[in-house]
């Protein structure tokens, strides 16, 4: 698939269209897109860990094998927020703070340490 019919059986996928519809659409076989979707899903969620400037917590991320969807999910804080805090464009409030150090078992200071 070209990266444009990647970008829209995103789309498609996001609008509600089940694996079938997109692979119809496409004349392919379902597994192939829900491989596509899958694999593309996985390349994504590498580039935010790894662009996460905090070691511990990207470790704490691999190992538990978590995406960064799901991690915010366990705080009740949006994707892009946690992102946000992650990437370091944004700090956290003290409640998230306090979320994440409850879920990772980590203090503070091998949190949020940046060696």
């Amino acid at each position: 698939m070209t990266i444009d019919e990647k970008v829209e059986a995103f789309r498609m996928r996001l609008e509600g269209n089940t694996i079938q519809e997109i692979a119809n659409r496409f004349g392919v076989s379902k597994q192939y897109i829900s491989e596509e979707l899958r694999t593309e899903r996985i390349r994504s969620n590498e580039k935010i860990v790894n662009a996460c400037i905090y070691p511990n917590i990207r470790k704490f991320l691999v190992q538990e094998r978590l995406t960064c969807r799901g991690f915010s999910n366990e705080f009740g804080i949006s994707y892009a927020t946690l992102y946000q805090i992650l990437t370091g464009k944004a700090e956290p409030r003290k409640k998230t703070i306090d979320r994440i150090l409850k879920y990772t078992g980590l203090t503070y200071e091998e949190a949020f340490s940046k060696d």
